[in-house]
């Protein structure tokens, strides 16, 4: 698990070093939002629409910006965390983007998914794990993986690729630096 969480913080570290592999990450939630969304309801349902709709105008909400982070998170991490921030009225103020590598799932034998825990470090004393109720949380997975609790992500099934690609363009960036320079040439008793 302790492993899961450090490959998930490098896959992270890759992404926002950018180059290729970051611009082919951020395509998927680019063509998921570009052409935009239209709220729909079945037949009957008007007065459901029109009560998501007004949760949607609300200032703090930006449901655009909710489903980039929900799909650049599940593409990074194969799943996405988004946490339901309650009023103190128990209506939904919000949804957050927690980071995925501070998560873990609890799941029954049969594999349904019956928590979650938040493994936080705070004021660099042990990790601690948090457990938030099924309820509160939002699980995006894009990759899903027969037989596994956790998605695949995009990241892991490349990253041999781009550290191999890392390797070949820092030696070729080194032997230009050792090689490449100009050296002086000095000529004795002409």
């Amino acid at each position: 698990d302790t492993d899961r969480r450090s490959t998930l913080r490098k896959y992270w570290q890759v992404y926002r070093k950018g180059g290729p592999a970051a611009e082919a990450v951020d395509q998927y939630w680019l063509s998921a939002l570009t052409n935009g969304w239209e709220l729909v309801c079945e037949e009957g349902a008007e007065t459901i629409k029109d009560r998501v709709q007004d949760w949607l105008d609300q200032p703090q909400i930006d449901l655009d910006a909710i489903m980039q982070a929900g799909i650049l998170s599940a593409t990074l991490a194969g799943d996405a965390y988004q946490e339901i921030i309650p009023t103190r009225g128990g209506e939904v103020w919000g949804v957050v983007t927690r980071p995925s590598w501070t998560f873990r799932k609890k799941w029954d034998q049969f594999g349904r998914v019956t928590g979650y825990e938040q493994i936080l470090t705070t004021d660099g004393l042990a990790p601690t794990a948090y457990p938030i109720d099924t309820n509160r949380i939002l699980c995006l997975t894009l990759f899903p993986v027969p037989g596994e609790q956790y998605g695949a992500s995009l990241l892991e099934r490349a990253f041999d690729d781009i550290m191999r690609d890392t390797d070949v363009i820092e030696s070729i960036a080194r032997a230009i630096h050792r090689y490449g320079s100009p050296t002086d040439h000095i000529a004795v008793g002409v």
